[in-house]
């Protein structure tokens, strides 16, 4: 999911070609983690199995990991040419859900200190609000790429204190509070400000010392028609 904005940010076509290397470490990944569970569960898949049917965020975990493989398993040229374009590009748009499935995993898992996750959470919505952007206008350069960063990061910081006041009976205001206290630590908000701003700031950087030939080519993929099968959730 990430390849596509920094590739048209910092003016790189070539990136496109990492996104079937890069989805894979993806599935290898998820397969991984899935793989030390069925191990911590004593090396019983019966006992995994049980365990992901009576745990919802196990559920859903198992459903990203399920999708991934699908993705993964039509990676392939001759796949794609059998699948044809219209199936083929319906089932990678799946690589959204996976990503939000993902998140809700990590969050429901997460229990009571949900920083990492909310963090995650974060900075894919950077990647959802940019598309939404980009959508409207065809272009979204270094200054415009730092709005979608602060919109996203006070999107973060609402879901973070909307997740601890309805869901753990904290209260709302002091962690809302915290966000303006850096003295208790760096909250998902401002890594996403970081991140966001660091990315916007590099790519103006590169357009100052190798401007593009045509700006157009930012916002032109390179032979893509449709989601990667790869997309990653951060990459």
């Amino acid at each position: 999911l990430a390849v596509t904005p920094v590739r048209r940010l910092f003016h790189w076509p070539k990136l496109v070609l990492a996104r079937r290397n890069l989805g894979l470490a993806a599935l290898f990944y998820a397969v991984l983690h899935l793989g030390l569970f069925v191990v911590d569960q004593g090396y019983s898949f019966t006992a995994a199995g049980r365990e992901i049917v009576l745990r919802f965020y196990l559920t859903i975990g198992a459903v990203a990991v399920a999708l991934l493989l699908a993705l993964g398993g039509t990676s392939f040229d001759r796949i794609i040419r059998r699948m044809g374009a219209k199936r083929w590009n319906a089932l990678h748009a799946s690589v959204y859900a996976i990503a939000i499935l993902a998140i809700a995993h990590f969050l429901i898992q997460s229990k009571l200190d949900v920083t990492q996750a909310v963090m995650m959470g974060g900075l894919l919505i950077v990647l959802f609000v940019y598309r939404i952007v980009f959508h409207f206008t065809n272009r979204v350069g270094p200054l415009l790429f730092a709005g979608v960063t602060v919109v996203s990061a006070v999107l973060t910081g609402l879901g973070e204190v909307a997740w601890y006041g309805l869901l753990t009976g904290v209260d709302p205001w002091l962690v809302a509070a915290a966000n303006f206290q850096p003295q208790l630590g760096v909250s998902p908000a401002a890594w996403v400000l970081i991140a966001g701003f660091s990315l916007a700031l590099a790519a103006a950087v590169r357009q100052l010392l190798f401007p593009p030939a045509k700006a157009a080519r930012a916002s032109k993929p390179a032979a893509v028609k449709a989601p990667s099968p790869q997309s990653t959730l951060a990459g």
